[in-house]
């Protein structure tokens, strides 16, 4: 899923959903988006008299070289199935930019997801300034 905070909209790859962030919010929780409009008004960070308070970030990112890696290593051990394949086909890739983009199927399985994350977290530590794959630092 892809969140833009400057136009405060949502993209989902998987399933194609989109919108405004109000729209997640109501999906989210299960309410229309007028119940999804009143709760984040009456919120504080939503109110027009909010006070001025500097939010820092929760997750930092690590840098972009082991952001890389650990992308690198997902792919790998992620492969394409054949009716995704079929897909990008139809939409008119052809098969040698399908192999050199690297395309790969999420596993719909959530323990199949859950058990790479596993091992992706055993080999990476994303936190910032703790760079270290196993085995020395990175």
């Amino acid at each position: 899923m892809s969140l833009n905070s400057q136009t405060n909209k949502y993209c989902c790859s998987r399933c194609g959903a989109g919108g405004y962030s109000i729209g997640l919010y109501a999906k989210v929780k299960g309410i229309d988006n007028k119940k999804a409009y009143r709760e984040l008004l009456d919120r504080e960070c939503f109110s027009l008299n909010k006070s001025q308070i500097e939010i820092s970030p929760i997750n930092l990112l690590a840098d972009i070289e082991l952001r890389d890696a650990v992308y690198r290593e997902l792919l790998g051990m992620l492969k394409l199935e054949s009716n995704h394949k079929r897909s990008l086909r139809n939409m008119g890739f052809l098969d040698t930019s399908i192999e050199l983009d690297l395309y790969r199927s999420v596993p719909r399985n959530y323990i199949k997801r859950r058990l790479i994350a596993n091992c992706l977290s055993k080999k990476f530590n994303l936190a910032r300034n703790s760079w270290f794959l196993s085995g020395g630092r990175f």
